[in-house]
C-alpha cells in the first residue's frame, strides 16, 4: 500500500511531466507563467497489490497583466487517473 506523501508525489510528477508549466512566451511576447494547484486525490486498493489514483488539479496561468481582485490569473480544471503496480510502476 503507496502511502499518502509517495501518491502526492506520484500525482506531482505526472502533472509536472505532462503540462507545459513554468515561465513562457505569448505570441506577442508577453511573459506568462503557467503553475497547477492539486484539488483532491482519491487512492483505492485493487486486486493483485495494484493502486488506482484518480486526482483533480487546476492549471493557473499569470502574466503581467494579472492582478487581483480585478484581473485573476486565468484557471481551468483538469483530473487524472493513474494505475500503480505493487512496485510502485505506472501502468497507466
Amino acid at each position: 500500500m503507496l502511502s499518502d506523501e509517495k501518491i502526492k508525489e506520484i500525482v506531482e510528477t505526472r502533472i509536472q511531466r505532462t503540462e507545459k508549466l513554468g515561465f513562457q512566451s505569448g505570441g506577442s511576447g508577453h511573459m506568462g507563467h503557467v503553475s497547477f494547484r492539486i484539488d483532491d486525490i482519491k487512492s483505492r486498493n485493487l486486486d493483485g497489490g495494484k493502486t488506482e489514483i484518480s486526482f483533480s488539479y487546476t492549471l493557473m496561468v499569470e502574466t503581467e497583466f494579472t492582478y487581483y481582485p480585478d484581473n485573476p490569473p486565468y484557471e481551468y480544471p483538469a483530473s487524472g487517473t493513474l494505475l500503480i503496480e505493487s512496485n510502485d510502476q505506472i501502468l497507466g
